[in-house]
C-alpha cells in the first residue's frame, strides 16, 4: 500500500513538474517571437533611415583635388555613414539608364550639364528632418562661396519614415508590454498551482520543525531548474519558428543580427529563471504563513 502511494505521489509530482515546464516554455516562446519581431522592426527602421540619400552638388570648374578632399572631410563626420564622390560622367551614365536617353546633354555642343556631387548617407541618429536641415545649413555656410552649388535631399521622405517608425514603435511597445504582463501572470499562476499541490507537504515539514529557509531551498532550486529547462525548450522552439518563417520569407535573413539574437536568447533565459524563481518564492511565502484551516 505504501509503495503504491509513493508511486502515485511521484507520478503526480512528475506530472506537475512537466506541466509547469511546458507552460513556462510556451509563454517564453511567445515572448521570444515578439522580441524577435521587435528586433526586425528596429533593424528595418534603421536600414530605411540610413538608405535616404543627400546629394551635395559642386559648382562648375571646382578642382578634382578639392572635391575629393571634401569627400574625405564628409566621410569623417559623425553624422555620415558613407560619402561617395560621383563624377559628371558617372552621374550622366546613371541618369541615362534611368531616363533611357541623353536629354541632359546640351543640344548645342553635347556638353554634360550634370554637376559632380557627393552622395551622402546619414547615420540613423541624425536621419530626421531637423538634423538634416542643420547639416545642410552647416555645409552651405562653410562651402557655399567656393565649392558647393546646392544640397538636395527629400525632406518629406525623412519626415514620413520617422513618423512611421515612431508610430510602429509605440504599437510594438504596447503589444510587448501587454504580452509581458500576460506572460508573467500565466507563469505565476502555473507555479502557484504547482506549489498549491504541495501545501500539505509544506505544512508537514513545518510540523516536524523545519525552518522556512530549509523548506524553501528545494522548491527554489527546482524553480531555478524549471526556469533553465523552460528557457532551453523555448529557445529551441524560437529557432524552429524563425527557420520556418525564413523559409517562407527569405528576406528576413537580410535583417539578421547575431549580437541582437544572442541578447534575445540571453534575455529569454534570464526572464525564465527570474519569473520562475520569484513566483515560487512568493507562492511559498503564502503557504508558509497560511493558517491550517485555510489549507483545505
Amino acid at each position: 500500500m505504501s509503495n503504491a502511494t509513493n508511486k502515485i505521489a511521484q507520478r503526480s509530482a512528475r506530472s506537475s513538474y512537466i506541466s509547469t515546464v511546458i507552460g513556462i516554455s510556451l509563454v517564453l516562446f511567445m515572448l521570444g517571437l515578439v522580441g524577435w519581431g521587435v528586433m526586425i522592426s528596429r533593424k528595418v527602421t534603421r536600414m530605411a533611415k540610413e538608405s535616404i540619400r543627400m546629394d551635395v552638388f559642386f559648382k562648375e570648374n571646382v578642382r578634382d583635388a578639392d572635391m575629393h578632399q571634401l569627400e574625405k572631410t564628409l566621410a569623417s563626420e559623425p553624422y555620415v555613414k558613407t560619402a561617395r564622390f560621383v563624377s559628371k560622367e558617372e552621374a550622366l551614365k546613371e541618369t541615362e539608364k534611368i531616363l533611357g536617353d541623353d536629354s541632359l546633354l546640351s543640344p548645342v555642343d553635347n556638353y554634360n550639364t550634370i554637376l559632380p556631387s557627393i552622395e551622402v548617407y546619414i547615420v540613423e541618429d541624425y536621419a530626421n528632418a531637423d538634423s538634416v536641415k542643420k547639416i545642410e545649413d552647416q555645409l552651405l555656410s562653410r562651402y557655399k562661396n567656393n565649392l558647393i552649388e546646392e544640397v538636395w535631399y527629400d525632406r518629406s521622405m525623412f519626415m514620413t519614415i520617422n513618423q512611421s517608425a515612431k508610430y510602429a514603435a509605440y504599437v510594438i511597445l504596447a503589444l510587448a508590454t501587454l504580452l509581458l504582463f500576460v506572460a508573467i501572470a500565466l507563469i505565476n499562476n502555473t507555479i502557484r498551482l504547482a506549489v498549491y499541490s504541495k501545501r500539505l507537504l509544506i505544512r508537514s515539514m513545518q510540523l516536524v520543525g523545519a525552518t522556512e529557509a530549509f523548506i524553501r531551498r528545494p522548491f527554489l532550486f527546482r524553480a531555478f531548474l524549471q526556469g533553465i529547462v523552460s528557457a532551453l525548450i523555448s529557445l529551441g522552439l524560437i529557432l524552429l519558428g524563425m527557420n520556418y518563417l525564413i523559409s517562407w520569407f527569405p528576406e528576413l535573413t537580410e535583417v539578421h543580427d547575431t549580437p541582437m539574437m544572442l541578447m534575445l536568447f540571453g534575455g529569454v533565459t534570464v526572464l525564465g529563471i527570474l519569473i520562475s524563481w520569484i513566483s515560487t518564492y512568493f507562492a511559498l511565502r503564502k503557504y508558509l504563513r497560511i493558517r491550517s484551516e485555510l489549507l483545505y
